[in-house]
């Protein structure tokens, strides 16, 4: 709201957009490639967390995108999506 009142309404918008883009891709990027042992680490600690993975392993593309569609906030199921997405370069694990 703050930004929409500085720089007007439609600029506002489109960096609000494409913070929160850039934000989501990162947090993608980091989870997919940078977190892996400690998303494995946490998902053998957690039942939730096991479950939802689970749920997601079996389901495909179409449960991460529901999952991502939900009314839960982003932040938690990007981290589960990003991690069970198969890397195409598997070097670049951690």
């Amino acid at each position: 709201m703050v930004i929409g009142l500085i720089w007007g309404v439609w600029i506002g918008f489109a960096l609000t957009c494409a913070g929160t883009y850039l934000g989501e891709a990162l947090c993608f990027v980091g989870f997919k490639y940078f977190f892996q042992r400690k998303a494995n680490e946490i998902e053998t600690k957690s039942i939730w967390y096991a479950c939802i993975a689970r749920l997601m392993r079996h389901g495909g593309l179409g449960m991460c995108v529901c999952l991502s569609l939900a009314l839960g906030p982003l932040s938690l199921s990007l981290p589960l999506i990003g991690r069970l997405v198969p890397s195409p370069r598997p070097e670049l694990r951690l």
